[in-house]
């Protein structure tokens, strides 16, 4: 599976063999009918007053939740409902109870060593996921960064400085992409990629009924090759082969897989 934020990226990753894509969608952003294999995947900062505008999403079909207020919307309309990894699942127990609410999926917490890992999927009777690609997303910011830039005319969705890149550069020189979603808010994601491709063995051998690739600054054309390239290693790992030796991002990292925060 794999989470973008537009239809071309989505479309691309479809075509490159995803199961199914997520595509995030802010409240907005007009509810419609969506390709097969797209599903809405919900903002992680939802106000009450955005429950409502969001509601519409589900009506129309299955839907990807970050927060509890989406996910009890979502299970009263009687829609398909998983739910992602703010929703911050870090044990067996927490898994259950989404599980137990109503959620057919349950991502884990991308902070989770694989030990962790292997003790929520085993641990919890929910179909647990896990993020294996993409740059994590660190802060949403309810001011959008791109004002720095200058006079801003408040109109978020057709905003001409969201079609590009922007970037914030800390002390170290380390650059955080930074994407401002159609609400006008913004998004910041970490400066290095997760990787877990040469990994692949412990995550499927912990036991994940699913794994997940982010793309955020990625083209459609490289978002359609790396979801090619993590297709065909996860196969080929499910079948009892080796996991690549060379990452797929460069640089790359492995996050907190190996060694948990402390």
């Amino acid at each position: 599976m794999v989470s973008t934020w537009d239809l071309e990226t989505a479309e691309a990753c479809l075509s490159a063999g995803a199961s199914s894509v997520f595509l995030r969608v802010t409240a907005l952003d007009e509810p419609r009918e969506l390709p097969d294999g797209v599903i809405p995947l919900l903002p992680r900062v939802a106000h009450a007053g955005d429950l409502a505008l969001l509601s519409a999403w589900t009506d129309l079909g299955p839907v990807v939740v970050a927060t509890l207020g989406q996910l009890a919307a979502a299970i009263k309309a009687g829609t398909p409902v998983q739910a992602d990894w703010p929703l911050n699942v870090t044990n067996p127990w927490s898994a259950t109870a989404l599980q137990d609410l109503g959620a057919e999926l349950v991502w884990a917490s991308p902070e989770l060593t694989g030990s962790r890992l292997a003790e929520v999927a085993r641990g919890s009777s929910a179909p647990i996921g896990a993020l294996v690609y993409g740059r994590l997303e660190l802060m949403v910011s309810e001011h959008c960064i791109l004002q720095a830039a200058g006079e801003c005319a408040h109109s978020c969705a057709t905003c001409v400085r969201r079609r590009s890149l922007w970037w914030l550069r800390d002390q170290k020189e380390y650059q955080f992409p930074v994407l401002t979603d159609s609400g006008g808010r913004s998004h910041v994601f970490n400066a290095v990629t997760l990787d877990l491709s040469r990994a692949l063995a412990e995550v499927i051998g912990a036991g994940v009924a699913a794994v997940r690739l982010e793309m955020t600054t990625e083209t459609p054309s490289e978002a359609s090759d790396i979801t090619s390239s993590m297709v065909e290693a996860v196969r080929h790992v499910a079948s009892g082969g080796e996991p690549p030796v060379v990452a797929i991002a460069n640089p790359a990292t492995s996050g907190h897989f190996f060694r948990g925060i402390r």
